[in-house]
């Protein structure tokens, strides 16, 4: 059995203070024999040192990333530092982060390398692989979940890709940090791999069917990793101007106006369900998206809004609720749901807190991608990264 608490650091500019705070705190909380704390936190916390204080005071180990905005148990808010701690007698968490990945090399070796270190410590496979993943350019987390995949094809991973309140690429870039231990990085991959007596469960919310403009417009018949290449046969960029969807703006706009469904339904191999997919840019005839393409899914338009995030932000809340036995949720959402809320930002983390259950134990924070399984069988997790969408993992 796993347990947890949730607690968070109020103090942001002096580390001495927020290490105070937090011997204080961590008076009411019990320890097991084997405990990690998932973070979630503002940059300036890590700008300041208050960071790397207080993970180098606490007994156990950190994993995590940065973000633009959360909420821990009923505090939500942009400069927040929450801490999810795990802890257990009967399961075991390891942490670990690869080395520096390369923009312009292959990571896949070096992510592997990490997995199989962090695997071999451990002594057993594990049975949830929680990943922490960098904004870059050149590599996608796609390609290190099938990295995982090659390795534990059974294995769920659930996780985020790091965020910051950056405009640009290179404002984004420069607060997105991987967080592991006392270390604040750039780019790595960070693991926490979780083994026991336990079965994690998943939960995911995307874009309702009245969000859904073009149903069924066709079949992805040419793609490589994130490119676009083919629907039905016929370049991606003018497939989509012969069914009447213009694409010109994305290359502005991207992951704040449209959204790309796939089905899988017909091609199961990928996992009976759908995922997002947000079109960032056309370039040379094709679509770039923010993640994985599937040749042989069945391609949907969508346009998310206030009310479809809201909404399907409580359905998650609810389906978790209706288990009845859900005493810790990890919560992860895309910030470009954040940006669809226009005016009202707080929204979506005001209805989650607003209907959870009180006495779970929760954390939410918004992130620059969502990692986490659409199926799970004994012999497969069908391991996906999504966007535009809500996450979350009980435990």
């Amino acid at each position: 059995m796993i347990k947890s608490h949730v607690i968070t650091v109020s103090e942001i500019d002096e580390p001495s203070d927020a290490v105070a705070e937090i011997r204080e705190k961590m008076k009411e909380v019990e320890l097991l024999k084997n405990t990690v704390g998932i973070v979630s936190v503002h940059a300036e916390y890590f700008r300041s040192g208050v960071y790397a204080a207080v993970a180098s005071e606490l007994p156990f180990p950190l994993a995590g990333i940065s973000t633009v905005a959360l909420s821990a148990n009923g505090e939500a808010g942009m400069f927040m530092f929450s801490i999810l701690i795990l802890t257990s007698d009967d399961c075991r968490f390891l942490c670990g982060h690869s080395d520096t990945l390369s923009e312009e090399g292959d990571s896949v070796p070096i992510v592997k390398k990490c997995y199989n270190d962090l695997k071999e410590k451990l002594g057993e496979k594990p049975k949830l692989a929680i990943m922490y993943a960098p904004v870059m350019m050149s590599h996608i987390p796609g390609e290190y979940i099938d990295t995982v995949a090659g390795i534990d094809p059974s294995v769920p991973v659930f996780g985020a890709v790091a965020n910051s309140s950056g405009q640009t690429i290179e404002e984004i870039k420069e607060d997105c940090r991987v967080l592991c231990g006392n270390e604040i990085l750039y780019p790595a991959i960070a693991f926490v791999l979780v083994a026991g007596d336990f079965s994690p469960e998943f939960f995911i919310g995307s874009l309702t069917q009245e969000a859904v403009v073009m149903p069924n417009v066709g079949e992805i018949t040419k793609a490589e990793k994130n490119k676009l290449i083919e629907i039905n046969n016929v370049s991606a960029p003018e497939f989509f101007k012969k069914v009447g969807f213009e694409l010109s703006e994305t290359s502005n706009a991207g992951i704040l106006t449209s959204t790309l469904m796939l089905d899988f339904n017909n091609k199961s191999v990928y996992g009976r369900g759908t995922i997002s997919r947000a079109p960032l840019l056309i370039m040379n005839d094709m679509v770039i998206c923010a993640g994985n393409l599937y040749e042989g899914a069945v391609l949907s338009v969508a346009f998310s809004t206030t009310e479809n995030v809201v909404r399907t932000a409580r359905d998650v809340v609810e389906k978790i609720k209706e288990k009845g036995n859900a005493r810790t949720v990890l919560i992860y959402s895309c910030i470009g749901r954040r940006i669809g809320l226009m005016s009202e930002p707080m929204k979506e983390m005001e209805t989650i807190e607003e209907i959870m259950p009180k006495e779970t134990n929760h954390t939410m924070c918004y992130v620059g991608g969502e990692l986490c399984p659409i199926a799970v069988t004994p012999e497969k997790a069908y391991n996906h990264e999504h966007n535009q969408t809500i996450i979350a993992c009980v435990f």
